[in-house]
């Protein structure tokens, strides 16, 4: 590849900083995908957005997981620099969660009392344990099931009698 150990020191300056510049990549990567996936509703957006992150069978015979999730796992091991890295990742990851979700209670998909940190986090947590627990054993339908369970957290809003 003709890149000398001085060079990326020049670049990155340590390993921590290489690290640091793969994780932004990586998550500029995943929320650019997040926000590129679409439903006829908010609620459809979700589910899809979800399904989007779904392990694809046969690509891989190692799921690869979520460089985020890992290194929030690891928070403790990483500099603060990483650390600060992996949380900001974690919130702009939230934020798009965040966001279908507030776009659906104005728009009537969801209940207005609904609670939409509450919901952001369980979405969160759901979207990292689709792309980890492939590397644990669990396979495609299963996840498709957590998925369809996980939905079931939707709040729909109450429709009163005309």
């Amino acid at each position: 590849m003709g890149l000398s150990r001085s060079s990326l020191y020049k670049r990155f300056r340590d390993k921590d900083g290489l690290f640091e510049e793969v994780l932004s990549t990586y998550v500029e990567r995943v929320v650019r995908r997040m926000n590129s996936v679409r439903g006829d509703t908010k609620r459809q957006q979700l589910e899809a957005l979800l399904h989007e992150f779904l392990s694809r069978e046969g690509r891989t015979v190692r799921p690869a997981g979520c460089m985020l999730a890992r290194s929030c796992a690891e928070m403790v091991d990483l500099p603060p620099a990483g650390q600060s890295v992996a949380r900001r990742g974690l919130a702009r990851q939230r934020a798009v969660f965040d966001g279908i979700l507030r776009e659906a209670v104005a728009n009537g998909e969801l209940a207005s009392t609904a609670d939409i940190d509450g919901l952001a986090w369980h979405y969160l947590g759901v979207l990292h344990a689709i792309m980890n627990l492939p590397q644990a054993g669990a396979t495609v339908r299963e996840l498709r099931r957590v998925i369809e369970l996980a939905m079931l957290a939707w709040p729909f809003p109450e429709r009163h009698p005309d």
